[in-house]
């Protein structure tokens, strides 16, 4: 099962598929997210049934979202979304009979799940003949997780067995450094997996505690895109799914992170390590402020998207200062994080530093020029379209932000895009990239770790 699902619709390839796709977008064709074709449930236990009917390919998508993610994990209990996720996947229905995942997988379908900081979901790609009888295995899949002891040790095993082979991998460890570095008290500075000690200190009670509390109806949903009949899909989703007890209702987000007001800095030293690794990190706007959401999407995309973004352009082929570099910025429920992350020559590494924090604060320093940001929404509204291009991007994307906001973000997503103005640009550059508010991380060749 994936550790961390990192679904983010907007930084995907800019294919020639895309660029098409973008093009009868913008020329007046029928929406892709189209809410004509979306129905939707509230059913009496809370759950929320989502359904858009796509017909054309006989396969259906579906996918259980819950609001499970490292976000609200018990501060004493970190680890426990992912392995709750690996958890589900250990019920059979009766003793000795064959497991639930193994039902699903004998119909031919795909099977997966994934954890990350804001939720766990649990996806299925079944023929359209098939999901029917799909549904109350994922209900019982979710809603029926036998947490005994002796899965619990077996999953343990196999979840440190995993986190020592991360360990080794760099990138990684500069990622949960940088994280880490940047939130110092909130639960998004934590590995959403955990580290092998977190894991291994988890109770059986602690485990079906969170379980209990979170895996309930009223703080899931169930969205399905496909080959089907959107009312009756629903109505298949309240038949599985509509008569298990409530529980006790969305989980609550745990206090912000307060603000940083000056630049942390941490360097690791690794002898496997040639190049200089680091990343910077802005704090960025959460879901609650979908303009600044938006915005910043449309920087990410001016910093670092194509052949002829700023980072490319500059720090790559005019000043030669970096050999190659990642930025991203995925939206949460609370504030996340810009993370520009490059490998350097050693000897280039500060003024590669200092040039990633001059290029990013420029954005806020003047207006950028309409035509520049036309072109970034040009790009943002091809990847949307690329993203969403299967079933599965669909579900994805609704299911998403679904569970940091609501799915109707997904359908209004490029029209808020398209609204925003060269000021709205500056002001959200200036609120969140202007100041100390950043973190730098490196990792370099040397024998020991240092700060």
């Amino acid at each position: 099962m994936a550790t961390c699902c990192r679904y983010r619709p907007l930084v995907l390839p800019v294919l020639l598929a895309a660029t098409a796709l973008g093009a009868a977008a913008s020329a007046g064709a029928a929406p892709i997210l189209d809410p004509a074709h979306i129905s939707e449930r509230q059913l009496p236990n809370g759950l929320h049934a989502i359904a858009k009917q796509e017909p054309g390919w006989g396969l259906v998508a579906v996918s259980v979202f819950v609001r499970s993610g490292t976000l609200y994990e018990p501060a004493e209990a970190p680890g426990v979304a992912h392995l709750m996720e690996h958890l589900l996947f250990r019920h059979s229905t009766e003793p000795g009979a064959e497991s639930l995942a193994a039902r699903i997988e004998g119909m031919g379908a795909y099977f997966n799940a994934a954890t990350n900081l804001d939720f766990t979901s649990v996806d299925a790609v079944v023929s359209s003949d098939s999901f029917p009888a799909l549904l109350p295995l994922l209900a019982q899949t979710v809603l029926e997780a036998q947490v005994v002891a002796t899965d619990l040790d077996r999953e343990k095993r196999v979840v440190t067995t995993e986190l020592e082979e991360r360990s080794s991998d760099v990138e990684q460890r500069l990622h949960d450094l940088t994280w880490s570095t940047a939130f110092t008290t909130h639960p998004y500075g934590r590995p959403v997996a955990g580290t092998p000690g977190n894991v291994d200190s988890l109770t059986l009670e602690a485990v079906q505690a969170y379980y209990h509390r979170l895996y309930v109806p009223s703080n899931m949903a169930v969205i399905v895109t496909g080959d089907v009949d959107a009312t009756q899909a629903l109505g298949q989703i309240e038949a599985a799914f509509g008569h298990y007890p409530a529980g006790g209702g969305p989980a609550a987000a745990p206090a912000s992170e307060p603000p940083q007001t000056e630049v942390r800095r941490k360097t690791v030293e690794d002898p496997g390590t040639e190049l200089t690794l680091f990343s910077i990190a802005f704090h960025a706007p959460s879901i609650a402020t979908p303009r600044d959401v938006c915005a910043m999407d449309l920087i990410w995309t001016v910093l670092g998207e194509g052949p002829t973004s700023v980072f490319d352009r500059i720090l790559v082929g005019e000043r030669k200062l970096v050999h190659g570099f990642v930025l991203d910025y995925i939206t949460h429920h609370d504030s996340g994080l810009l993370v520009a992350t490059c490998s350097v020559e050693p000897q280039k590494a500060d003024a590669a530093q200092d040039g990633v924090v001059e290029e990013v604060r420029r954005l806020a320093a003047a207006p950028l020029p309409e035509a520049d940001l036309e072109r970034a929404k040009k790009l943002l509204r091809n990847s949307y379209a690329f993203s969403n291009e299967t079933y599965r991007g669909q579900v994805g994307g609704l299911g998403f932000y679904e569970m940091i906001t609501n799915y109707r973000f997904a359908i209004e997503y490029l029209d808020r895009v398209n609204a925003i103005t060269p000021a709205d640009f500056q002001e959200v550059a200036r609120t969140y990239l202007s100041g100390d508010n950043y973190s730098t991380v490196v990792i370099r060749h040397g024998g020991g770790q240092g700060q």
